[in-house]
């Protein structure tokens, strides 16, 4: 996964809810470290959707690449 990939992030069977309603589909427009967890920072994903952006923690999170940005 890379920025630019077009991902689903399907969020793990920890939260015990239905990924068919937590599902999210979006473009990869920065990986990164979450600093504000110090000391177990965590890495995350920063999902454009267009008109807003999402952080996912991977973690949290299962995510496939849809299309890759080439």
């Amino acid at each position: 996964m890379k920025v630019g990939d077009l991902v689903k992030a399907i969020p793990l069977a920890k939260w015990d809810v239905n990924p068919d309603d937590y599902t999210q589909i979006g473009v990869v427009a920065k990986l990164g470290i979450d600093s504000e967890l110090l000391p177990d920072p965590d890495k995350i994903v920063l999902l454009n959707f267009g008109h807003d952006d999402g952080f996912f923690r991977i973690c949290d999170w299962k995510f496939e690449v849809i299309n890759e940005n080439r």
